[in-house]
């Protein structure tokens, strides 16, 4: 352990990482419109070479593609997938309660992670999410219809 703290010391990604962020914060203020798709990310890096920009958030990377409203469009869809699953735990259901914590987690995650964009990690959260949405009740005893089986 003391090699390993001795190398977190001297690990110079850290810094690397926050200049990477910074730059895709200054991209999308210089490009409120965006760049297009593709333009940031690690398809970029493949695509453009050097003049891709890695911006280490799904936010600032959706931002840097697709502008300030792009940006907003995602805060929003998140903030709104987030709300509905709290809706349905405050009504006690434990499953519900669980995939809104998760759900909080990536993304408070993707301001400093492409947690959004990263397909291993979104596609199941918002696979689960929408499964809790179309599971779990939004008040207690409703429950949402089950197709093919009688009421």
């Amino acid at each position: 352990t003391r090699d390993t703290l001795a190398g977190a010391a001297t690990d110079t990604s850290t810094p690397r990482h926050f200049e990477a962020w910074l730059r895709g914060a200054q991209t999308l203020a210089d490009h409120p419109f965006g760049l297009g798709p593709g333009r940031a990310g690690e398809v970029s890096v493949r695509m453009l070479g050097a003049n891709g920009i890695v911006t280490e958030s799904s936010y600032l990377q959706l931002g840097v593609e697709f502008g300030v409203m792009g940006l907003v469009l995602l805060a929003g869809w998140v903030m709104s997938v987030g709300r509905a699953l709290l809706a349905r735990s405050s009504v006690g259901e434990a499953g519900a309660a669980g995939v809104a914590a998760g759900w909080m987690a990536l993304a408070l995650a993707a301001f400093f992670l492409h947690a959004l964009t990263e397909r291993p990690v979104a596609y199941p959260a918002m696979i689960l999410a929408g499964m809790a949405l179309a599971h779990f009740p939004t008040r207690a005893g409703d429950r949402a219809p089950i197709p093919g089986r009688a009421a």
